[in-house]
């Protein structure tokens, strides 16, 4: 009995301590830089930030694992599963659409392109 009780409590401070590490790093910026004026050059560099972070993740999230359908050391099914949510998102501009399309074609695209 004793020993749940030191694991229940062990649990619950990596999840506080997690949410804290993940927390710090995106309000210390934030605080260092509320009212203050950036630099037009440091300006213009930050607007590039969320395009290559977009670029990062989704060249993560195609690359081929062992066992996959691949073309150029991608996963084919989730290219093809990229197309109409890239087509949404152009189009649309609203990342609720666009994160419910990638996802139903990823669906569709695992459950009905075998591998």
């Amino acid at each position: 009995m004793g020993h749940r009780i030191v694991e229940n409590q062990s649990i619950v401070l990596i999840v506080v301590g997690s949410a804290l590490l993940t927390f710090i790093p995106r309000v210390v910026p934030i605080l260092m830089l509320a009212g203050k004026r950036i630099a037009r050059p440091f300006e213009r560099w930050l607007s590039y930030v969320p395009a290559a972070l977009l670029g990062a993740l989704l060249m993560a999230g195609l690359q081929a694992k062992p066992g996959d359908l691949t073309l150029w050391g991608l996963d084919m099914r989730d290219v093809i599963a990229a197309v109409p949510a890239g087509v949404v998102a152009v189009k649309t501009r609203s990342i609720m659409l666009t994160v419910v399309v990638g996802i139903l074609a990823a669906f569709l695209t695992r459950r009905f392109i075998p591998v």
